[in-house]
Formats: structure tokens, sequence, C-alpha cells
């Protein structure tokens, strides 16, 4: 059984919006940014890594393919919850993917001649549920999602209770005035 407090934190709809200026330098604002908002379900360590390793992934596609490095322009990362799935959008008005599929290949890039490994799309596919990219010669929009896991009694990594249980604790007037003792109030571990 799960307090109040516990059961909001599972169910809570909330939702961000941030623009920044296309800067690689911006790339770890955004992806911090969303991985607190996440925190927010109590996610396990290897999810929030999932969804930031993803994150980078999509911006730093924006920011050097989409608009080829220009500062500026901008990228708009959108993040919800809803229901213990977070939600996930990454924009810019780029100049867009010819071809998606193409570009979904491992191992392709439009830019060979640099250091990019051309398995960003395959990252991003593979630490979160789903992945969709839609893209014009305005822009690009890659929404991807991934269910957190909400059930906190059944992780095997760690050792967090957040099941309900009485409490007693002692209101304290100065060091020497008690004020009241031994009163009940229901918390969250």
């Amino acid at each position: 059984m799960h307090c109040a407090l516990c059961i909001e934190r599972i169910t809570m709809d909330n939702q961000i919006t941030i623009s920044v200026q296309s800067l690689t330098i911006n790339e770890s604002l955004l992806r911090n940014c969303v991985a607190a908002f996440c925190a927010t379900l109590d996610p396990t360590v290897d999810q929030i890594n999932d969804i930031k390793t993803a994150l980078s992934e999509a911006i730093n596609n924006a920011i050097i393919h989409g608009y080829d490095g220009r500062p500026d322009c901008f990228v708009t990362v959108h993040a919800s919850i809803n229901k213990g799935t977070v939600y996930i959008e990454v924009k810019d008005n780029g100049i867009g993917i010819s071809d998606i599929n193409k570009a979904r290949q491992p191992f392709f890039s439009t830019k060979p001649a640099s250091e990019r490994s051309g398995m960003g799309f395959v990252v991003m596919e593979s630490y979160m549920d789903t992945l969709e990219i839609t893209s014009d010669k305005n822009g690009t929009i890659v929404k991807m999602s991934k269910k957190l896991s909400t059930d906190f009694t059944s992780r095997k990594s760690e050792s967090i209770d957040f099941t309900c249980r009485e409490s007693e604790y002692t209101d304290v007037a100065s060091s020497k005035d008690i004020i009241s003792k031994n009163k009940s109030k229901k918390l969250c571990k």
C-alpha cells in the first residue's frame, strides 16, 4: 500500500518545454534538465542513463546535422509525463532529413569526414521504448518515449522502501520544553 504522496508521484501528469541556442555546450543542460524532470517518478539509474543517452543523440543531431553547427538557431525539447511514461520531443527548424529510412541505418552519416559514427538513431531506438522521426525541409522532430519503473517493491538493484508506515515524532519548542509526544502521522519513507 502506498500513501497519497507516493501515488501522486507515480501517476503525476506534468510537462516542460525548454528552448536553447544550438550550441553543443547546451546539450548537457537539456539532457540534465529532462533527467531532473523525470526524477519525479523515481526511475532507476539505468532508466535515467538511457533517457540521457538517447536525448544527447537527438540534440546533437539537431545541432550538428539540422543546423550544420550554426549557433544562431534554437533546439526545443518538450518532455511530458503521463501515467508513468515519459514522452520526449526534440525539435529543430534546420534543413531536415532527406531520407529518414537511410538515416536510421547503422553507420550512415551526412558528415562521414567528421568524427560522427552514424549511430544516433540506432542508439535512440535501443535505449527508448518508442522512436518516431518526422522531417521536411523546415526541420525535424524526434519523438521518443520510455515507461519508467513505478513498482518500488520490485526493484532488484535498489533497496528503497516507499511503503507507508505509522511514525512517531516529537515537537520541541526549545531544548527543554516538549510540546507533544507520540503523535502519529503517515509518512513516506
